[in-house]
């Protein structure tokens, strides 16, 4: 805008000047002269304005690679996130080795530092396992989710009150999962949680934990990454503490978390059959009689390779193997076939058997 004003008021000092010289040459050597000078003048004026179109294109295309290069910014952002949380990990480890520190540990560092990122292909050994021998497609869609335990989440309380008033309101939109969120409301508010203690299996926000506390849950998270919360309401475990102490919970919200399981996503190990081991080990967590409130997404069988597995006819029953559906919301029989589902449908399992003998 700047340079526009400019060549403006440049254009009308030019053209007061022509015009003023043209005006007296008519009045010194007549009209035929007048003529050739306004045609110079005009002339002039052409080539210059030309030369004010060529530079604005300039700065059209200038401007243009901006709004290109900031489309970009977002990616760059979350990629230079993942870069600092690898480097604050390196950097704690060669600050806690730096005395004496050899090349041979300083290998072992860096190793260590190219090893936290999640891996960008299924490994090669490991791609029948993951398909179930070649019966589950597979797409790409990387994520890199897993944070240090040197700079973990933090759940402020003032938030998760935000929540818990929203909840309570069924106010919309909702952070996440939007018509799931209802179905799980309407699950609680036929099988109750209050006063029951409730694990919420996997969280990268207080959203669940506020849905626990809204319907009067006594709420532990279990997170492969470390959270600290100043609510006196929540408790945060690791799947390393939790095997240390094991707890027998009353129920468990495991809302678009299995899924994830055996991806390397969020920092976990990479297994091929994590989901569905990740499904037995709740029997063992929850009471007999125990009730989970389970969310996964249903289609195709897929692999989306790291992001997440899509459930449908050929894995989904082995996910339920061994429990009890008691009730379903939002769910139809067909979304297993379809190719893609908005909202994940919610279903009420029940704890009525032993956990099955893992699969290798």
């Amino acid at each position: 805008m700047a340079l526009k004003k400019k060549e403006a008021l440049l254009g009308l000092v030019l053209t007061g000047i022509f015009s003023g010289l043209v005006f007296g040459a008519s009045k010194i050597w007549g009209s035929g002269v007048w003529i050739v000078a306004l045609s110079l003048a005009a002339g002039q004026i052409a080539v210059w304005q030309i030369g004010i179109l060529r530079r604005l294109n300039q700065k059209d295309k200038q401007i243009k690679e901006l709004e290109k290069g900031a489309k970009d910014i977002p990616y760059l952002l979350r990629l230079l996130r993942n870069t600092q949380k690898q480097i604050d990990t390196l950097l704690y480890d060669l600050l806690e080795n730096w005395d004496g520190l050899s090349r041979d540990s300083a290998k072992t560092i860096l190793k260590k530092a190219r090893a936290m990122r999640p891996t960008r292909v299924i490994p090669p050994h490991l791609l029948d396992a993951y398909t179930m021998n070649g019966k589950i497609r597979v797409q790409e869609k990387y994520r890199d989710s897993a944070y240090p335990s040197e700079a973990p989440l933090f759940y402020d309380k003032e938030r998760i009150e935000a929540y818990i008033r929203q909840i309570r309101k069924k106010a919309t939109p909702f952070p996440r999962y939007g018509l799931t969120n209802l179905w799980l409301f309407e699950a609680l508010e036929k099988y109750g949680i209050r006063g029951k203690t409730v694990a919420v299996m996997g969280s990268n926000k207080p959203w669940y934990e506020s849905v626990c506390l809204s319907y009067g849950g006594l709420c532990t998270t279990i997170e492969y990454n470390k959270i600290l919360t100043d609510h006196p309401g929540l408790k945060f475990l690791t799947p390393d503490d939790y095997d240390k102490d094991p707890l027998k919970f009353d129920a468990a919200l495991s809302i678009s978390s299995f899924e994830h399981d055996g991806l390397g996503r969020f920092g976990d190990p990479l297994n091929p059959q994590g989901d569905l081991q990740a499904m037995q080990k709740m029997k063992s967590m929850l009471k007999p009689g125990g009730l989970m409130y389970l969310a996964v997404p249903l289609g195709v069988d897929t692999v989306i390779w790291n992001a997440n597995r899509v459930y449908g006819k050929i894995r989904f029953p082995l996910l339920l193997e061994g429990w009890k559906t008691l009730e379903t919301f939002g769910f139809e029989e067909d979304q297993l076939e379809r190719d893609k589902n908005r909202y994940e449908p919610l279903f009420v399992l029940e704890n009525t058997s032993q956990p099955l003998r893992e699969r290798g």
